[in-house]
């Protein structure tokens, strides 16, 4: 008898797969199977919300940080305005350096802001709205057309047991066919949509990472990975 999912470990990360025949067998184990690989779908979608808010907090934190070094520069740049009763040429010169450097500075601080937005904000949120959002499409299609396949079963089981004609009984029949068909092919997108969450799961998780790091002109961290 084929396992309807092979497991390594329990952890969020761990490889799952479901087996494919286990969309037709639909038998009790095979629904058990589902369950658990449905939850880990739940929890990294729980994680990568989580995730998502507090690097897009960061943005507006830097984005924040942006704004108040743009400010320490234009109120440097009004020293020279200033109607002091005696003023030393150095010091007014060391001041236009420093509006420089700190001009400087909020030009890096706009990069990182935007590095951090495009490469690590943008793909999580692409990925929850993407592909977890067709997940949770094909998730409503299952469960529907798994409450039809049912329905028509115990209808078909209804008919069975009664003395009805010939016509009732090839309507059931009928009945249960396409709802089965339909059930089936639907499972079997929906168990392909989890299985291909799997492979996917390990790149959403640190392709977004590592970009956070590389954001960062900070070469050491980067050796360690």
């Amino acid at each position: 008898r084929r396992i309807a999912v092979v497991s390594k470990s329990t952890d969020m990360t761990s490889g799952r797969r479901l087996d494919l025949t286990g969309a037709l067998e639909d038998t009790p184990q095979t629904r058990r199977c589902l369950a658990t690989v449905d939850r880990d779908a739940d929890a990294l979608r729980h994680y990568l919300y989580g995730l998502q808010d507090a690097v897009r907090a960061m943005v507006d934190t830097q984005n924040r940080v942006c704004e108040a070094t743009a400010g320490l520069a234009q109120h440097l740049t009004k020293y020279a305005q200033q109607d002091f009763t005696e003023k030393e040429d150095c010091v007014t010169d060391a001041v236009e350096k420093l509006v420089e450097n700190v001009n400087e500075l909020k030009g890096w601080q706009e990069m990182l802001a935007v590095q951090i937005d495009q490469a690590v904000l943008k793909p999580v949120s692409d990925f929850l709205a993407d592909d977890l959002g067709e997940l949770d499409e094909q998730k409503d299609l299952f469960e529907m057309a798994s409450a039809e396949h049912e329905s028509a079963m115990v209808k078909y089981s209804r008919v069975s047991k009664k003395r009805e004609t010939e016509k009732v009984r090839f309507e059931a029949n009928a009945d249960l066919y396409i709802a089965r068909k339909k059930f089936h092919e639907i499972a079997l997108q929906y168990y392909s949509a989890l299985n291909a969450l799997q492979y996917k799961r390990k790149l959403c998780l640190l392709n977004p990472l590592v970009a956070f790091i590389l954001s960062f002109p900070i070469s050491k961290w980067v050796t360690k990975y």
